[in-house]
């Protein structure tokens, strides 16, 4: 993964065509905030983007991280590219992709349970990418995050104890009310999954969508 730092002047010798040739392809682009309306039809919205302000609000870097991460992915996925690669891609990244858009998830996850035998899989791959990517080109809004641990907080709910349940719902309440950080109830469901197993959610990207989130996400709450 190459993130290329971008100052002013940079365009006149940074043109798309080398960004996205096969030998120099970058995944992330760090540029003056007065010149993203003049560059954002340059190149492909596949790029992750951050402006020099957003850069200090953790919420912007954490989107711009998360962005890059999950197409690195997607660029492995590509060298391997098979029905079932694609589904425990998806699968992996489901309440991921839940908590940036209830409507994007709803729509890929269609898009994947359409695949069958004979399929273009290489069409259904760029589509797939191009959706993933408007997907998480905004930042998400809170209640659309809450919403994504609530259900994965209902894995829990026949196999915690009473007070589990309780502390868990707390900690979801107070990172609603933004007095905590995501990691917060994301850290006690970890905890939990290791008392009460569970493969297909212990998988989530979700918990960790690049390396060594918890301390970027935790930024804001130490001070």
């Amino acid at each position: 993964m190459k993130i290329q730092p971008w100052v002013e002047p940079i365009v006149e010798y940074l043109t798309a065509d080398v960004v996205n040739s096969a030998h120099n392809r970058v995944d992330g682009i760090i540029c003056a905030a007065q010149d993203r309306l003049q560059l954002a039809g340059l190149f492909p919205a596949s790029i992750a983007v951050i402006t020099d302000e957003q850069w200090h609000d953790v919420d912007y870097w954490d989107s711009f991280l998360t962005k890059l991460y999950v197409l690195q992915r997607l660029n492995n996925l590509c060298q391997h590219l098979t029905q079932a690669e694609i589904i425990q891609f998806h699968s992996r990244h489901k309440y991921l992709i839940m908590a940036y858009s209830p409507v994007g998830y709803q729509l890929t996850g269609r898009l994947v349970a359409s695949i069958c035998k004979g399929s273009d899989l290489h069409g259904f791959f760029n589509h797939y990418k191009a959706g993933l990517m408007e997907i998480f080109s905004s930042l998400p809004a809170r209640n659309i995050q809450v919403n994504a641990l609530s259900h994965m907080q209902g894995y829990f709910k026949r196999k915690a104890t009473s007070d589990e349940k309780k502390r868990l719902l707390w900690l979801i309440n107070d990172y609603r009310e933004g007095n905590l950080p995501i990691s917060q109830p994301l850290a006690m469901m970890r905890q939990l999954l290791v008392q009460y197993p569970d493969n297909y959610l212990s998988e989530q990207y979700f918990f960790e969508p690049y390396p060594n989130c918890i301390p970027i996400r935790e930024l804001p709450y130490r001070w």
